[in-house]
């Protein structure tokens, strides 16, 4: 079950970011990937979600819709999205039989359609930000 394999994963985020940048070397600060790690942080934490991996797919959290199904959600943020990171997510949401999933990116917007009706979601984090603000106060 989702529960199950969620309480067996293993991968830790700070509370507070601060911690990661006073830890970095000044030259990290300025890359993709270091800004990468911050949005992972600081997404994972607003949304209180956990790490997933399933059968060798995994994304950054898994949270759980209003009817208690999964969105597997994976932060990307950077240049260019690859094949790999799309399908990897693309099997979780068939392998969890979710209605969709999200990719948090750092500009690009696309909708991809799957089979029965699914979709994967690339919405960049400024929108997404704005989506899941909004979702807090209602």
């Amino acid at each position: 079950s989702y529960m199950a394999t969620t309480r067996k994963q293993k991968k830790a985020y700070l509370a507070n970011s601060a911690v990661t940048y006073a830890l970095s070397m000044p030259m990290q600060r300025n890359s993709e990937r270091f800004s990468g790690m911050l949005i992972e942080n600081l997404i994972v934490n607003i949304l209180k979600a956990r790490y997933f991996s399933m059968n060798g797919y995994d994304v950054d959290c898994v949270i759980l819709d209003k009817n208690k199904k999964p969105i597997p959600i994976e932060v990307k943020y950077q240049n260019e999205i690859n094949e790999n990171d799309i399908n990897n997510v693309i099997k979780l949401i068939e392998k969890l039989d979710c209605r969709y999933g999200i990719i948090v990116t750092k500009n690009k917007l696309e909708t991809h359609k799957l089979e029965d009706g699914k979709q994967l979601f690339m919405i960049p984090l400024w929108i997404f930000m704005l989506i899941i603000g909004k979702k807090q106060k209602t």
